[in-house]
């Protein structure tokens, strides 16, 4: 009986401590904010960064588009009215975040 009662208190303990050690929870990597960039819809600037882009993204395509002409130019095009965010991702987990407003031109 003691071992049963011995066991089942060392099973209790291994779940309760398995339950505790869960994955570590992750928490979300933030963006600098870099400021806003205007551009007119049909339009098209070019942005010059101080670090090499590796990856860049643009939460809606049908309101403007970006594309790494050199690692450390973007040109970003308007396509239609709105406003959208621009991040960008370089080497060492660096991240810029831009507010894009696309006007109507």
């Amino acid at each position: 009986m003691t071992r049963v009662i011995l066991f089942t208190a060392l099973v209790v303990a291994l779940v309760a401590g398995a339950a505790h050690a869960q994955a570590p929870s992750v928490s979300p990597q933030v963006a600098a904010t870099a400021g806003t960039i205007h551009v007119l819809d049909g339009q098209s600037l070019v942005l010059n960064t101080d670090f090499d882009v590796t990856r860049v993204a643009v939460t809606k395509s049908a309101v403007a588009d970006a594309t790494v002409i050199q690692p450390r130019q973007l040109l970003i095009d308007g396509k239609a009215p709105g406003s959208v965010s621009l991040v960008l991702w370089g080497n060492d987990d660096r991240m810029v975040q831009y507010d894009l407003v696309s006007i109507a031109g």
